[in-house]
C-alpha cells in the first residue's frame, strides 16, 4: 500500500489557497486603478476641451486688440494732421485781419 502524505499535502493546498487569494486581491486592486485612470483620462480630456476654448478665445481677444491697435494708431495720425491743419488755420485767421486791411486799402491802426 502507498503512504500518504499529509503534511505536505496540506502545505501545498494553503500555498495555492493564499496565491488565489492574493491574485484577487491584486485583481481587485487592478481594477480599482483602471477604474481611477479611466476617471482621470475622462477628466483630462475635460480639461483639455475646455483649454481648446480658452486659447480659441484669447486668440480672438487678441485678434480684436490688434484690430484696435491699429485702428488708434490711425486715429492718432489723424488727430496729429488734424492738429497741424488747426494751426494752419489759426495762423491764416491771425493774418487775415491784415489781408483784408492790405487788399481793400484800409489803414490799420497804430500799434
Amino acid at each position: 500500500m502507498p503512504r500518504t502524505r499529509k503534511n505536505g499535502n496540506g502545505r501545498l493546498d494553503e500555498s495555492v489557497t493564499n496565491l488565489n487569494q492574493s491574485i484577487a486581491i491584486l485583481n481587485h486592486a487592478m481594477s480599482t486603478f483602471l477604474a481611477r485612470v479611466a476617471e482621470s483620462d475622462a477628466r483630462f480630456a475635460r480639461i483639455e476641451a475646455e483649454m481648446g476654448a480658452i486659447h480659441r478665445r484669447i486668440d480672438a481677444i487678441e485678434s480684436v486688440l490688434e484690430k484696435h491697435s491699429r485702428i488708434l494708431q490711425d486715429h492718432s495720425q489723424i488727430l496729429q494732421d488734424h492738429s497741424k491743419i488747426l494751426q494752419d488755420h489759426s495762423r491764416i485767421l491771425q493774418a487775415l485781419p491784415d489781408a483784408v486791411r492790405a487788399k481793400f486799402g484800409f489803414q490799420g491802426p497804430e500799434r
